[in-house]
C-alpha cells in the first residue's frame, strides 16, 4: 500500500468547499490523506472509509511520512473529539510493533500514546491500556530492532518502565532495579533508576521493606537534588489508605508551605496517582478546592 498521487489544492478563507478539478473523473483510491507532507495550516481529518483502511493496515503504508501524517491526523481528531482515543490506541497496538522507522515509532510512543492514555480514554481502561503498551514495547525492545539507535532504545526502556501497571510488571521492574544493569543491551540511565523507584513505590504488592531498600539503593546511583524530589514523590505515592490520609494531613498543614514549588508538585503528583483512584475518592472534592492555594505561594 502506497501513495499513488499527490495533488495540491488551494483552499479559500471565504468558501466552505474546495473543488479539486484534477481528481474529477479519476478512479476512487482506497483512501485519501489530507495534508500529505505537513505543509497545510488547519485541522485535517480522515473520512470514514479511509479510517477503516488505515486502522488495520497502517504499517503496510510504504511511505514513512504518510504513516506519520496518519498518526498525527488521528491524534488531532482525538483532541477535536472526532475520533475516540480508545480507537487510536487500538490502531497503535495493531501497527506499532511492525513499524520500521525510529522517527515514526518515537513520535508515537513519546507524544501520542502518553497523551491519549492520560487524557482521552475512560478511567476504567487506564490500567489495561498501560499494561498492553508495556507488553508491546517490551516486545519491540526485546527484538532489538532499534538497537542501533541509542536514543530510541533508551526511549523504549523508559517507556516500558513507565507503563508497568500489573503486579507482575511492577515486580519485573523491581527485579530489574536490583539485579540488572540494563535491558536487552540497553543500559539503565539515572532517570531510568528514578522512574523504576517510583513504579516500585506505587506498587500494592511490593513490601514496604523492599521499597525502603530501593530508596537507599537509589541514592548510591544518584544523590543529587533529583533524589530528594523522587523521595517526596514516593512518600506520597505509597498506596495505603493510612498513608494517603497522612500525606493529605501534611499537605494541608503549615509545614507543607515550607516546600519548594518542585517539591509540592512531586508531592501532589505522587498523592493523586491515577491507579490509586479507590484510595483518593474521599479527598477528590476538597482536593480541587485547595490545589490552587497549595501552589500559589511557591517560587
Amino acid at each position: 500500500m502506497q501513495v499513488t498521487k499527490v495533488v495540491t489544492a488551494k483552499t479559500s478563507s471565504t468558501e466552505a468547499d474546495t473543488t479539486v478539478a484534477e481528481l474529477v473523473g479519476t478512479p476512487k483510491p482506497a483512501a485519501y490523506l489530507l495534508d500529505y507532507g505537513g505543509f497545510g495550516y488547519g485541522k485535517f481529518t480522515l473520512d470514514p472509509e479511509s479510517l477503516d483502511l488505515v486502522c488495520n493496515k497502517l504499517h503496510m503504508l510504504k511511505e514513512r511520512n504518510a504513516r506519520k501524517a496518519v498518526y498525527n491526523t488521528m491524534f488531532d481528531m482525538v483532541k477535536s473529539e472526532k475520533f475516540p482515543g480508545s480507537r487510536l490506541l487500538q490502531v497503535v497496538k495493531h501497527n506499532i510493533s511492525k513499524e520500521k522507522t525510529e522517527e515514526v515509532l518515537s513520535d508515537v510512543i513519546r507524544s501520542i500514546v502518553p497523551t491519549v492514555i492520560g487524557k482521552y480514554i475512560p478511567l476504567d481502561t487506564y490500567e489495561k491500556e498501560n499494561s498492553d503498551m508495556y507488553e508491546i514495547l517490551f516486545g519491540i525492545l526485546e527484538s532489538k530492532a532499534f538497537i542501533a539507535s541509542e536514543s530510541t532504545s533508551q526511549l523504549l526502556v523508559r517507556s516500558v518502565i513507565g507503563y508497568a501497571s500489573t503486579d507482575q510488571q511492577n515486580e519485573n521492574v523491581f527485579a530489574w532495579f536490583n539485579m540488572m544493569e540494563g535491558l536487552h543491551d540497553v543500559k539503565f540511565t539515572k532517570p531510568d533508576r528514578h522512574d523504576m523507584t517510583r513504579v516500585i513505590h506505587e506498587s500494592r504488592k511490593i513490601s514496604q521493606a523492599d521499597k525502603d531498600a530501593t530508596m537507599i539503593r537509589l541514592k548510591t546511583f544518584d544523590d543529587s537534588d533529583k533524589f530528594e524530589l523522587t523521595q517526596v514523590y514516593c512518600r506520597s505515592a505509597i498506596p495505603t489508605a493510612e498513608n494517603k490520609k497522612t500525606q493529605w494531613d501534611f499537605l494541608m498543614s503549615p509545614e507543607a508551605e515550607k516546600m519548594s514549588l518542585y517539591q509540592s508538585q512531586e508531592a501532589l503528583s505522587g498523592f493523586r496517582n491515577i491507579s490509586q483512584r479507590d484510595l483518593l475518592a474521599q479527598f477528590s472534592k476538597t482536593y480541587f478546592e485547595v490545589i490552587g492555594d497549595i501552589v500559589s505561594n511557591k517560587s
